[in-house]
């Protein structure tokens, strides 16, 4: 049996760690976003920040170079109970377009997004 989801009440915080790996500099310096979010439900929480705070541009990545980040999000006050996903990914802020992702088998990622935890969000 599957250990049940972490529990979060509306008005936490959650920090999330992502670790990005450069493969090479891209060509538009990505906005990345989190989203804690059910179809059904809405959005529980959001965040959209460049890499760092700025502090290290997309365009800039090198090769083999890793990339710590932590990211704060703020469950909604009204989030409506239930179970969310986590959701990790990237824009081009000028168009809004996402940025391409694929899983490590080279197929696409529904959404260009990259499932990273479930939460519940609940009192």
């Amino acid at each position: 049996m599957a250990p049940a989801p972490p529990h979060l009440r509306p008005g936490d915080a959650l920090t999330v760690t992502v670790y990005y790996r450069g493969l090479q500099p891209a060509a538009v310096d990505y906005t990345q976003f989190f989203q804690l979010h059910a179809p059904a439900l809405g959005m529980a929480a959001q965040a959209d920040q460049p890499p760092l705070r700025s502090g290290n541009p997309t365009g800039t990545w090198q090769p083999g170079e890793v990339i710590v980040d932590h990211v704060v999000l703020h469950v909604a006050a009204d989030a409506q109970p239930g179970e969310y996903s986590l959701n990790v990914g990237m824009y081009d802020p000028a168009s809004g377009a996402r940025a391409p992702l694929t899983a490590r088998d080279g197929a696409p990622l529904a959404n260009q997004q990259i499932p990273l935890a479930t939460y519940v969000v609940g009192e």
